[in-house]
């Protein structure tokens, strides 16, 4: 097959939209419910300020489900090169800023359990996260397939003058 032929949202460019489109907002969603079943159990001990975390909690999960979901719609949509870079920031914004502002609103909402937040797996988590957006951002900037699908971006003059 030559090179020229691997063009379209298709193979492992494919898997990348169904995981940015469906995969990762469903794993968010359920991930954010389980989490905060778990710490309903103690909700007592959390006092008053576990409405406005469990509020907040759910804000940002949707926020970053919906900023997935259209991650995958520009890979299908918008054919630019743009879209490869945007995604890419995506990803890695996706990958860190959630649990960084949830950590932030825990530490604000609940200082008196800042050293169980505080717990050194947090950066094994963090760790962790790196592994989605390394892996996935060197194949957009690698394959062959992006390359031929996402054209070059031209400018408004050159769309104008040609």
């Amino acid at each position: 097959m030559a090179d020229q032929e691997l063009r379209g949202v298709g193979g492992w460019l494919g898997f990348l939209v169904v995981i940015l489109g469906v995969i990762s907002p469903i794993r968010i969603l359920i991930e954010t419910g389980i989490n905060l079943n778990v710490a309903a159990e103690v909700a007592q001990s959390l006092g008053s300020n576990w409405t406005i975390y469990k509020i907040a909690a759910w804000l940002l999960s949707l926020t970053a489900a919906a900023c997935s979901i259209y991650l995958a719609y520009r890979l299908n949509a918008v054919r630019r090169r743009s879209t490869v870079g945007l995604v890419i920031k995506g990803m890695w914004i996706l990958a860190f800023v959630p649990q960084l502002l949830d950590l932030l609103l825990s530490l604000v909402l609940f200082p008196h359990l800042s050293d169980a937040l505080m717990d050194p797996s947090l950066i094994g988590d963090l760790t962790k996260s790196l592994i989605f957006p390394t892996v996935w951002s060197l194949y957009l900037l690698k394959s062959v397939r992006v390359a031929n699908t996402y054209s070059v971006d031209s400018s408004a003059a050159e769309e104008i003058f040609g």
